[in-house]
């Protein structure tokens, strides 16, 4: 399957820091239009709920790979409201650290997914080289860790800016 590219116009809202690099699986992917702005504070932005309700509606299966710790990654995903969304997550003291590709390629077998199902919205470039690795497509977010012009020689479907 071929994922459509995204225009300016279709982006994923903000997701709080800790749940940036979010892995999209679906047979039919869907990205949402809006974005709100991401700020530094776990827990929900104004659309994030709305949005992942949204995706979890069409479809979509929402993953989760982190360089967070199990325990800090599980406390501030139950902190945001919006674990029942995911359907899995890998974190960086389960597998190998991004930009190895096990943390996408653990989630895809588990969840039943190929690399043209997937798509991988990450803010560093550990997350685009990771996707790239898993060959996986990516979009980048530039209000997170990295800055654009780093994100962008990584050459992700669409860089977002807030």
């Amino acid at each position: 399957m071929v994922l459509p590219t995204p225009s300016s116009t279709i982006v994923p809202p903000a997701l709080p820091l800790s749940l940036l690099s979010v892995t999209m699986l679906s047979p039919d992917v869907a990205l949402i239009p809006g974005a709100a702005h991401a700020g530094c504070e776990v827990g929900p932005h104004s659309r994030t709920t709305e949005t992942i309700s949204t995706l979890n509606q069409r479809g979509c299966t929402l993953a989760v790979a982190t360089g967070k710790s199990r325990p800090t990654f599980n406390r501030e995903l139950e902190a945001s409201g919006l674990s029942q969304y995911f359907h899995g997550s890998r974190c960086a003291d389960e597998t190998c650290s991004k930009p190895h590709p096990a943390m996408l390629l653990e989630l895809m077998d588990g969840l039943g997914f190929e690399p043209g199902q997937t798509l991988m919205i990450g803010d560093t470039t550990h997350d685009l080289q990771m996707a790239k690795n898993a060959h996986v497509a990516a979009v980048a977010v530039s209000f997170g860790a990295h800055p654009k012009q780093e994100l962008e020689k990584l050459l992700p479907l669409a860089c977002l800016d807030d």
